[in-house]
């Protein structure tokens, strides 16, 4: 689209953050590359599948630690985007635990450094990358008990599913919040699957084409529980535990590159 060809330069609300502008306000070129831009989203969202319900296996790392060990330092959830989830005071009981993602993260050098208060979860792994342990509270007891299996990875090591380095950082994280010595032995830690059946929507496409689905779809942004974007490749999300009624935000990043799935 040239700018001859542009015949409604009138930029509406969604395009300029949620706040009406005044024809007068922004120059011809700007409202041709936003137009053009938001032209390039809708192609590329047309691109998305939909799935209507599919079947979903999930694998996480825990640490039950229950009422046997006390945090010694700051506990937070901290997102890859450098922000922090909704801090929670730990609780202590015989269903206490903390999961995390079954794969390895890494955090940008220019965003680790600026971390306070999350040693725990932020640090500078031998190689130089830095090391990202995106952690939550979770309630280990009969609803997740009846959802999750539990699987010996010493019997049956599952490397696609359970990333050995993902292990490895998780246990570095728990040692450093509750202080405990390298060498304790009969840690918590353990794999878990769960295994569900979804009938919501799934949206299947490469990166790209899903961040631009996103980036013009507030209703479905809304449906998938995304309380925002963060650009270029980034979506952060609301989680609720259905037990207690607790919330958090988890951030997600994309290879814009490759495919993946997105649903609630």
């Amino acid at each position: 689209m040239s700018v001859q060809e542009c015949q409604d330069l009138d930029l509406n609300a969604k395009q300029t953050g949620g706040i009406f502008l005044p024809r007068w306000a922004y120059a011809k070129d700007t409202a041709v590359l936003i137009q053009e831009l938001t032209e390039r989203d809708r192609d590329r969202a047309r691109l998305v599948k939909v799935h209507q319900g599919f079947k979903e296996t999930a694998y996480r790392y825990i640490f039950a630690y229950l009422d046997q060990y006390r945090a010694k330092r700051p506990f937070v959830t901290v997102l890859p985007s450098g922000t922090s989830g909704q801090s929670e005071t730990l609780k202590y009981n015989d269903e206490a635990g903390l999961i995390t993602f079954s794969f390895p993260q890494t955090m940008a050098p220019h965003l680790a450094k600026q971390q306070t208060n999350a040693d725990s979860f932020v640090w500078e792994r031998k190689d130089g990358t830095y090391a990202l342990v995106q952690t939550w509270p979770c309630e280990i007891n009969h609803t997740f008990k009846e959802s999750f299996d539990e699987v010996d990875l010493e019997r049956n090591p599952d490397p696609d599913h359970f990333n050995p380095e993902a292990f490895d950082d998780f246990k570095t994280a728990m040692l450093k919040l509750f202080e405990l010595d390298a060498t304790t032995q009969n840690l918590p830690l353990k794999a878990v699957k769960r295994r569900t059946e979804n009938k919501h929507p799934l949206y299947v496409g490469k990166g790209e084409n899903l961040m631009s689905m996103l980036r013009i779809r507030k209703d479905l942004r809304d449906e998938l529980d995304i309380k925002s974007l963060v650009e270029p490749d980034g979506i952060e999300s609301q989680w609720k535990c259905k037990d207690t009624g607790r919330s958090g935000l988890l951030y997600f990043r994309m290879d814009l590159k490759k495919q993946y799935c997105v649903y609630i």
